[in-house]
């Protein structure tokens, strides 16, 4: 993980905005972090970390509550600000970003939270809905190392930095396995593991399916069947017993019994069927008297169909006569009704003809013309007032800009003299450092045979030394030309502010003007508003009442002709019913005089035949329907007598010399038959499957027995080899490959203890078991001044000791993991050289400077001085009232 970018805003000690291009500082390699206690220097770490994990960089977070956001909100920044800490980072030539922040409410705080990688400059989230934890697995997967793990690996906190050197074999275990990739190892030897398990218990499995199937048998006698053979024994007696089934049945000859009685059950429905004609020839001698007197009423209905016709004109000529006399009776009723409405429409006429409605609209309408060049004047007022008041508020708009304007350029002036301040303090802070090392920096321009501008000497043996915390004339002059801008700046402002307040002393007068203006027009509106007529308060109204008035006129106009017009429709309605009543007259009296033609006429024919009455022949009269229904029922009656009687002979003359069977024989028969068939197909059936089925089951059981003998033996062995590689009875394949890349990092840190106390510590690794279940990844410390030969526990050394080895620990780790091509490219310590000498100091960065191309950026947070004789780059954590910022 290489950082790129750490903003905070409104976070622990910094109250504003604040940026550490860490891009600029990994071009050094090295860095340096120093201020005053409490300044916030430690805050930078915290702030990386809470940006990855959602906690600070101290163990004791755990303990005072430092793993809560909202506790590191800055107490000086003011509750409108966002609190929030940003990091970029780089892994494996990806660029990614992670940011959490507290967003103010208005009673409370929001968190809010962002994570994405940025591909071409743009940010592409991970998540739509981000939450803590969420980021928090994100670090994890991406940098590849828990919280607790970064803090061993690339952040040495303040005061911990022996915990990965006294951590337990299981702790190690897990920081080596992620840093090197080396689960890989533990999951290709669960694999084998699981490989050979299976085909293990896939063998015992198959086995004890084949035992379980051979259990579940049992043979003729009821013993369980233990083996192939005797299995292969009962399927023959089985196959004994299928044959005897087989000649049994052939003995009873189920086919020709079953062949004679199918015989006698179709003879016995011969007979059976002759019963049944016989029965219908009786049902049909008991019908024949209907029959009869169905024939005589079809011939009575022959003899009156030729008055049919007759009857059916007289029938008509009465429905006509009726008809005639019907419509000629409505329309003597409506007459009246015509006639009283008739009446009421010129009633109506004569009523609204007789309104004086228009008269006294028309004198209405000439009042309100005469007012209308008053109502004119009075919208022309309405106009003006309008436009004054747009003005007014124009202005007062203008006005209102100006004075925002104002205020602006008044923050403006205070905030470029905030801005002058600082950098003029911080150009006499440049200054007096320059002028304290200016010996330094005159002795770097010295030359032999060249005088001293000082003491005017030719020959310089001793020149003054450049101290580390001195300044170049260059940074001098830059800062002072620093703070010339910042003067120009706010002169700028000043005359910004200067011109806004003129500005808004012009648009001061112009509201002013406009209001007069305003007031006057609304005074002359007020005073033309008492020539209204009440009720009509504009111009558009007074036009309105005139066009209603007009229009009323019109209406009532329309509606004497709509009268006139309804009294002209009813007075032709009257007439056309008159007209209607004779018309109707006359077609009655011919009806009348057809209906009693028809009468005599068929009186006449009546006289002349068989029959007493036109009574008598519409009661003999059928319909047509009728007569088919009963033709069709004596020819039915007739044929199924003839098709009756030529049954009965044929069957008599089939059944000739046959004796009817028993047919409460039948069943008994079939029964008997049935029994036996059914019995030989049942012991057949069963007798098949249990041979198919335990054919079948010798054959798999034979297979399978086979196939373990075969292979068992070699499936163990594999399960054995398979245990070994996991580790169950002692170093497995992963602990073997991590001790040696622990051996590289113990030989690598020991090549840096070399340098340091003339190389008197060196680190061991032992086999001793730790605090946890596992051995093999345990240190202990060899001293060569030590009068005993032997090793002692890494707890028992000093803190600079401790500080010393644990930092080579880092850096050969750091070292390993990178030609391992893993994702360490940091290294981050907080304090701890205040624990060393100043000769340990310098063995301590000599030892970084030696290493720092191959350990990616180092950054130190340090009070100790010498170390800036030492970094290149350093940044200044300064504290002030309004919080600290970085320099």
């Amino acid at each position: 993980m290489k950082p790129i970018k750490l903003e905070m805003q409104a976070f622990g000690a910094f109250a504003k905005h604040t940026v550490i291009d860490f891009a600029k500082l990994n071009e050094a390699q090295m860095f340096l972090i120093r201020g005053a206690t409490g300044s916030g220097k430690t805050t930078i770490f915290d702030a990386m970390m809470l940006a990855l994990y959602g906690a600070s960089s101290g163990e004791e977070a755990k303990k005072v509550g430092r793993n809560d956001f909202e506790s590191w909100r800055c107490t000086k920044s003011k509750w409108d600000v966002e609190t929030f800490v940003s990091f970029d980072f780089e892994v494996s030539g990806k660029l990614y970003h992670f940011k959490r922040s507290l967003i103010p409410k208005r009673k409370n705080l929001d968190k809010g939270y962002e994570a994405g990688e940025i591909v071409n400059g743009v940010l592409d989230s991970f998540f739509d809905k981000p939450t803590a934890e969420l980021l928090n697995s994100k670090a994890e997967e991406i940098i590849g190392l828990t919280r607790d793990q970064f803090r061993q690996v690339v952040l040495l906190p303040q005061g911990q930095f022996e915990t990965f050197l006294t951590s337990s074999t299981d702790e190690k275990d897990k920081i080596l396995t992620k840093i090197f990739g080396c689960d890989i190892w533990d999951k290709y030897a669960e694999r084998m593991y699981n490989n050979a398990e299976k085909v293990v218990n896939q063998l015992a499995s198959e086995k004890k399916t084949a035992d379980d199937l051979l259990g579940n048998e049992k043979d003729s006698e009821g013993n369980a069947i233990t083996d192939p053979e005797s299995l292969a024994s009962y399927i023959e007696e089985l196959k004994a017993e299928l044959q005897a089934n087989e000649d049994a049945h052939k003995a009873f000859n189920a086919e020709a019994r079953q062949k004679q009685l199918n015989s006698d059950i179709e003879l016995f429905a011969k007979f059976e069927n002759l019963h049944e004609l016989e029965d219908k020839a009786a049902s049909y001698k008991k019908s024949e008297g209907n029959i009869k007197a169905a024939g005589k009423i079809l011939d009575l209905a022959n003899r009156a169909e030729p008055f049919r016709k007759r009857m059916s004109d007289l029938d008509k000529a009465q429905r006509e006569q009726m008809k005639r006399a019907e419509g000629l009776k409505d329309i003597e009723e409506l007459i009246p009704k015509a006639s009283l409405e008739l009446d009421k429409a010129k009633a109506e006429l004569e009523k609204v003809s007789s309104s004086t409605r228009v008269e006294n609209n028309n004198k209405r309408i000439g009042q309100l013309q005469d007012k209308r060049k008053t109502y004119e004047e009075i919208d022309s007022l309405k106009a003006e007032l309008d436009k004054v008041s747009g003005i007014y508020a124009k202005a007062d708009a203008e006005f209102k800009t100006c004075k925002s304007k104002s205020k602006e350029a008044d923050e403006a002036v205070v905030s470029k003299n905030t801005a002058l301040s600082e950098a003029t303090a911080k150009a006499a802070l440049v200054r007096t450092k320059y002028l304290e090392g200016i010996c330094g920096e005159l002795a770097t321009e010295l030359a032999e045979d060249k005088p001293c501008p000082v003491c005017g000497s030719l020959h310089h043996p001793s020149p003054a030394v450049r101290l580390e915390s001195s300044v170049s004339k260059e940074d001098m002059e830059k800062a002072e030309e620093d703070a010339k801008s910042c003067k120009t700046l706010f002169d700028k402002a000043l005359q910004a502010k200067d011109a806004a307040d003129k500005e808004l002393s012009a648009k001061q007068s112009a509201v002013n003007a406009s209001l007069e203006q305003l007031n006057e027009a609304k005074a002359s509106y007020g005073a033309a508003l008492k020539n209204l007529i009440e009720g009509i308060d504009d111009l558009k109204m007074l036009e309105d009442q005139i066009s209603m008035l007009t229009e009323d006129n019109k209406e009532f106009e329309a509606l004497v002709k709509k009268l006139e017009g309804e009294a002209s429709k009813k007075q032709e309605a009257l007439t056309s019913l008159i007209a209607k009543k004779t018309q109707a007259e006359a077609e009655y009296k011919v009806a009348k005089a057809a209906y009693s033609d028809c009468s005599i006429a068929l009186d006449k024919a009546i006289a002349e035949s068989d029959f007493d009455s036109s009574d008598e022949v519409s009661l003999a009269l059928k319909t047509p329907e009728e007569m088919q229904a009963l033709t069709q029922k004596i020819t039915s009656y007739e044929t199924a007598v003839k098709e009756n009687l030529e049954g009965i002979t044929r069957a008599k003359s089939e059944l000739e010399g046959k004796i009817e069977p028993d047919k409460n024989l039948f069943d008994s028969r079939q029964e008997e038959i049935s029994s036996e068939s059914e019995k030989y197909n049942k012991t057949k059936s069963v007798l098949d499957g249990n041979i198919s089925r335990l054919t079948v089951l010798y054959s798999s059981v034979s297979k399978t027995l086979e196939h373990y003998n075969a292979n068992i033996n070699q499936a163990q062995a594999d399960l054995k080899f398979a245990r070994l590689v996991r580790g169950d009875t002692g170093i497995g394949l992963k602990r073997y490959i991590l001790a040696i890349k622990f051996d590289q990092i113990v030989n690598s840190a020991n090549e840096m203890l070399k340098k340091m106390h003339g190389g008197r510590y060196q680190l061991v690794r032992t086999d001793d078991k730790g605090e946890g279940r596992k051995r093999g990844l345990e240190f202990k410390v060899r001293d060569s001044e030590a009068l005993q030969e032997g090793l002692r526990s890494v707890r028992m050394l000093s803190g600079g000791e401790k500080f010393l080895v644990s930092l080579a620990l880092s850096i050969g780790m750091s070292t390993i993991a990178k030609r391992s091509g893993a994702k360490i490219e940091s290294l981050f310590i907080d304090e701890g050289f205040g624990t060393l000498d100043a000769d340990s100091v310098c063995e301590a960065m000599s030892t970084l400077e030696s290493v720092k191309s191959g350990s990616g950026t180092i950054g130190i947070i340090s009070h100790v001085e010498m170390l800036t004789a030492f970094v290149p780059r350093i940044l200044e954590v300064v504290s002030k009232p309004d919080g600290s910022y970085i320099l």
